[in-house]
């Protein structure tokens, strides 16, 4: 296989480790990369290092192992691998993404899903680690994010995940951690593991499914091909669902963690925006309740809200929409692109002209256009998870108390229904307006 691991420090330790305990593999390739970025756009160092891979062994890999750092943002990764596929990159035509692993240390899992702190403030613990953080969080104009909100995407992402130290914790405490992680990804195979002990074929899959393309039948591919491993097509797991793997895991079934724990969720929406200052007591709300009612434990009963996040819309720059996330006991808000409907015709087409854009309004005006009304894709779209005391008939309550009034409405459209969003086109942190 080839393997390519990363570091956000100016030491890759593990790619050290790696190589000195498989000295003399036949057929292994290992590229390292410290201080690199992999998952802001396909100019950055992991499709250069995948290119790299590949020229060294133009017959192909049985497998691929990328190692990303902790602070890595796996789905941005399944998106640029999505991306350079449109555009014919040379490493996406010759492989697929086939499976997302995260490696939850169970030890601290419980500690860190109520740090609020940044990321980078996080791993300051680390010296030589924190600085690393810093600088590519600089580079890349990304802000520091709470520690939690990075722990729950990172487990979104995942096809399946590794529970490790699972010896580390009582049953009790060990159970609590994998009904979270069942609550905030009910489809990855969750797997208890001591030392990272695993059957292979669950982190690999088997090797006639993943096969990279040998150089030879790159430019032979054909368009069904490059669609293969996409974000929108679903997950491909490429492993065994046997019992041969002789480890427990759960598929979101009546005997799993989170059933047993009553984990459950609802989705919220309205076509309406919100009073931004009445959301924002809202989500002040939902803190001081938790921090009340966790008495300072967060996993030991999993009783009230665990996860939210959604698309919502604003009074402030309510030409943009915003992703809203909560995770432990940290809210956040993070203004993202104009609304479709926002824009004018001739921005949307220059918009959906990008590659891969095309497919995202097309899913947009199937799924989230406003058929009745005149709001086109602006709305309110949140989901929640929660334990038994998730009260969703309160939360729907204390929701709509946020949208404006019918009054504020007509006020609200009166004074800005006319207006558009700037013509602005946003490429690898680069924008462009007219």
């Amino acid at each position: 296989p080839g393997l390519r691991s990363n570091d956000v420090a100016s030491v890759n330790v593990d790619a050290q480790m790696v190589l000195s305990h498989s000295a003399g593999t036949d057929g292994l390739e290992v590229v390292q990369l410290e201080n690199g970025c992999v998952c802001c756009s396909i100019s950055d160092d992991l499709f250069s290092s995948i290119t790299t891979l590949l020229s060294k062994r133009p017959q192909g890999y049985d497998h691929l192992l990328i190692e990303l750092s902790g602070v890595s943002d796996p789905m941005a990764v399944k998106k640029n691998w999505e991306f350079a596929k449109r555009v014919r990159h040379p490493a996406a035509m010759r492989s697929d993404i086939r499976q997302v692993l995260t490696l939850v240390d169970a030890s601290c899992f419980a500690s860190d899903w109520l740090d609020g702190n940044p990321d980078a403030e996080k791993r300051n613990q680390g010296a030589d680690a924190a600085t690393a953080v810093v600088s590519v969080s600089a580079a890349s104009s990304v802000v520091a994010r709470p520690v939690v909100e990075l722990l729950a995407e990172q487990l979104e992402a995942a096809d399946t995940v590794l529970v490790n130290k699972a010896d580390l914790l009582s049953p009790k405490d060990l159970e609590s951690v994998e009904a979270l992680v069942s609550a905030i990804n009910v489809t990855a195979e969750v797997h208890r593991t001591t030392f990272g002990d695993i059957d292979p074929l669950v982190v690999l899959g088997r090797k006639e499914e993943c096969r990279t393309v040998p150089i030879a039948q790159q430019d032979a591919l054909s368009d069904d091909h490059s669609e293969k491993g996409s974000v929108e097509g679903g997950r491909s797991h490429g492993h065994s669902h046997g019992d041969q793997h002789g480890h427990s895991h759960s598929h979101g079934h009546g005997s799993s963690p989170a059933a047993k724990f009553g984990i459950s969720s609802f989705v919220y929406r309205a076509r309406r925006p919100f009073n931004a200052d009445r959301f924002q007591v809202f989500c002040q709300g939902i803190r001081g309740k938790l921090e009340k009612e966790s008495g300072g434990s967060r996993l030991g009963g999993l009783t009230g809200l665990l996860r939210g996040k959604g698309t919502c819309w604003l009074t402030t720059n309510h030409l943009y929409e915003h992703s809203w996330s909560f995770a432990g006991l940290t809210s956040t808000l993070a203004k993202g692109n104009p609304w479709w409907h926002a824009m004018s015709e001739e921005h949307r087409e220059w918009r959906a002209a990008y590659p891969g854009m095309d497919k995202v309004y097309a899913a947009v005006r199937a799924e989230a256009w406003d058929l009745e009304g005149t709001y086109g894709d602006r709305r309110q779209e949140l989901v929640f998870i929660g334990g038994p005391d998730l009260d969703e008939e309160a939360t729907r309550k204390q929701l709509d108390e946020c949208l404006l009034t019918e009054a504020e409405m007509s006020e609200f459209m009166e004074q800005h229904g006319h207006e558009q969003a700037p013509f602005e086109l946003s490429f690898e942190n680069v924008s462009m307006r007219a």
